[in-house]
């Protein structure tokens, strides 16, 4: 059995990685420390196809699964 990531989980890990560095980590101690959630930010991520991975694409989602929601969720929890 093969557990390599497909090309597809690689690219969504390193947008997810990439997003977390610029857009979180730069923030994250301010919306912490002023009890604030970046709404913006969540846009962004939105936008980028991070959030409403498991929703299917016929309801505006990316209807790509939870392992994808979990790629994501591992990155951006880092930031």
């Amino acid at each position: 059995m093969d557990f390599q990531l497909t090309e597809e989980q690689k690219m969504l890990t390193e947008t997810a990685r990439l997003f977390a560095r610029e857009e979180i980590i730069p923030i994250a101690d301010k919306c912490d420390r002023d009890n604030k959630f970046p709404h913006e930010g969540a846009k962004k991520a939105f936008d980028l196809g991070l959030l409403g991975v498991e929703i299917p694409t016929a309801y505006g989602g990316a209807g790509m699964g939870v392992f994808a929601n979990c790629l994501i969720i591992e990155e951006l929890n880092y930031g």
